[in-house]
């Protein structure tokens, strides 16, 4: 499904504290650096060789120095990639106390094996950002049955998809007012 990463950019600043590293940098507008690992925390880690380009030296900071630099790839990388939501999790069935609800996960794309966790939860309207939504104690399975603590109520079902790299939330659509 990937048609693959053919390069990647980014720009970086830190401190360097290897002494090869700081001697290779100093003076410099461009060097290898082999098999490297360049991590977007919760979103992807990037790994194979990247040129460290417009390497500029800043202060020094006990045995070390501040810099600011543009990394690019040189040749094939690989990535690793946190789950990203392509469909939304959907909530079926019909929304009386007492019948089943029935969610599905949605439907997700990244690397690596990826595993569901689902919450639902109950709320006073169909805004997925009012802050009025609540968990629901112990309803995290692919089903739900309603009770009349959801009456007059809005249900949904929040998604957590999560693998080596991250963890990702989805929301279902809102059912309700429960009758």
């Amino acid at each position: 499904a990937d048609a693959g990463l053919r390069s990647i950019e980014a720009d970086v600043e830190g401190v360097l504290k290897d002494s090869v590293l700081l001697a290779n940098a100093t003076g410099a507008t461009s060097f290898l650096l082999k098999s490297c690992v360049l991590e977007a925390e919760g979103i992807a880690t990037f790994t194979g060789d990247f040129f460290l380009n417009s390497v500029e030296i800043g202060g020094e900071q006990e045995d070390a120095v501040t810099f600011s630099a543009t990394l690019a790839s040189s040749g094939a990388i690989t990535a690793t990639i946190a789950p990203y939501n392509t469909i939304l999790p959907a909530v079926t069935g019909t929304a009386t106390v007492g019948q089943t609800l029935t969610t599905t996960n949605g439907t997700w794309a990244g690397d690596a094996t990826i595993t569901f966790a689902r919450q639902w939860q109950v709320g006073n309207s169909t805004d997925q950002n009012d802050p009025s939504w609540a968990n629901i104690a112990g309803a995290t399975n692919l089903t739900f049955v309603l009770t009349s603590g959801q009456l007059a109520k809005y249900v949904r079902c929040r998604v957590t998809a999560t693998n080596s790299e991250g963890a990702t939330i989805a929301f279902s659509n809102i059912r309700g007012p429960i009758a």
